[in-house]
């Protein structure tokens, strides 16, 4: 789970897909994209992007606007992601 801007949760399930909205209105599905169980979810702190980690050896990045992946790499090694180090990169 993260936070998003105002009271927005973003909520990875273990259903391979993100769910978003608030505890007030609830929440709806955004994406699905992944194959395997999510194990990370980072939020950019000014642009309308997420990062997405799976069990599938994916790491992507979601544009929330167009609910669409800008990219995806294939990661052979688990490794903790710090979402200021990948805007770099992007």
């Amino acid at each position: 789970m993260a936070e998003g801007r105002g009271s927005q949760l973003l909520v990875g399930s273990t259903k391979n897909c993100i769910l978003i909205g608030s505890l007030e209105l609830g929440l709806t599905p955004v994406v699905l994209g992944h194959t395997d169980e999510l194990w990370g979810l980072a939020i950019h702190p000014v642009l309308p992007q997420f990062l997405t980690a799976g069990h599938d050896r994916l790491i992507m990045l979601w544009d929330s606007m167009s609910h669409s992946v800008v990219w995806s790499k294939d990661v052979t090694v688990c490794f903790e992601i710090k979402f200021y180090i990948l805007i770099f990169f992007s």
